[in-house]
């Protein structure tokens, strides 16, 4: 079975085996929940109740986009990181907004662990304990590394913006 992906505004019909308590239902997905290394589904559920879902808990009913061209993972996870810096996306200039970001990283280190995180380089994104096993630090450290390199950027970004 192949990767598969939803949109927000798809209708879904969630698997009875993977979800014992929205099995069968339908239900219109609401948000995307991305994280460095896995991607939920939000699903506004038949019976009323919100649920988080991962892709292979349901299968596709019908979508409204007419999209041809709808976005990979890849720049789902730049949108995500964008997002994250106070940068409104553009899907036509992703790679061009994130490397405009990237460029207020100034240690070679703080740019490499926050593209692993994010999965900026095109990989997956890891884990703040694979982050540190690769670097001999600690997953506390990674996670400052990661806010420090978050307020450089956001705080870059401001000056450029105005």
């Amino acid at each position: 079975m192949g990767y598969r992906k939803f949109f927000a505004g798809d209708t879904v019909l969630v698997d009875e085996d993977k979800s014992p308590t929205h099995g069968g239902h339908t239900g219109r997905v609401v948000g995307i929940l991305i994280t460095p290394n896995n991607i939920s589904y939000r699903v506004g559920c038949e019976c009323g109740k919100n649920t988080t879902l991962a892709a292979a808990q349901m299968d596709l009913v019908s979508t409204p986009h007419d999209d041809p061209d709808p976005p990979t993972i890849h720049e789902m996870r730049m949108a995500h990181f964008l997002r994250r810096v106070g940068v409104e996306p553009q899907p036509d200039s992703l790679k061009q907004q994130v490397k405009k970001c990237m460029a207020a990283c100034r240690r070679w280190r703080d740019h490499t662990i926050t593209s692993q995180r994010f999965g900026l380089d095109g990989s997956d994104g890891k884990t703040l304990q694979e982050i540190g096993d690769e670097y001999g630090i600690t997953r506390a450290r990674v996670q400052q590394i990661e806010a420090r390199v978050l307020r450089t950027i956001r705080h870059a970004m401001e000056g450029v913006s105005k």
